[in-house]
């Protein structure tokens, strides 16, 4: 599985998005995480229960 993780500016502010695919090349899908303004990172969940601290 691949995942990007980014930040994107939308009406309510500056949110943590991801997009994650079963290939490299996509398709894509995109999530929007949080509605956190301003965010610097983000907190993730991961399969087996560990939490992953992602930021810039």
């Amino acid at each position: 599985m691949e995942f990007i993780f980014f930040s994107e500016v939308k009406a309510e502010g500056r949110v943590a998005m991801m997009e994650r695919s079963k290939k490299i090349y996509g398709p894509y899908e995109t999530r929007q995480l949080n509605h956190v303004n301003p965010n610097q990172g983000s907190l993730v969940q991961g399969v087996s229960g560990g939490w992953w601290v992602f930021t810039h």
